[in-house]
């Protein structure tokens, strides 16, 4: 399991774009990131997949429409100081 301490290249902040979103996958190079808001709460993911399935939906493709429309609302998070047997323990049948 990796813990990252520095989270800067996976948070996307709400109100972004969905090319926004992809040009910080490209860059990350992890498939996914993460949108927050301004203040640090987290709000959901969006992986390179949840673009791919709202791409293939939809017949009116624009790329600059809000990441709303495409995060993954339920987000699974632990606080980074938690043990790795708790985290392991929050994400066990998710996968």
């Amino acid at each position: 399991m990796r813990i990252y301490k520095s989270i800067k290249e996976y948070i996307i902040f709400s109100g972004s774009t969905i090319l926004d979103a992809l040009n910080k996958i490209n860059e990350n190079k992890s498939r996914i990131v993460f949108v927050s808001q301004d203040n640090g709460v987290l709000l959901g993911s969006i992986s390179d997949g949840d673009i791919r399935r709202w791409i293939t939906s939809n017949n009116n493709l624009n790329l600059n429409e809000l990441i709303d429309k495409v995060m993954n609302k339920k987000v699974v998070s632990r606080p980074i100081s938690d043990s790795i047997k708790n985290i392991k323990k929050s994400y066990e049948n998710k996968f």
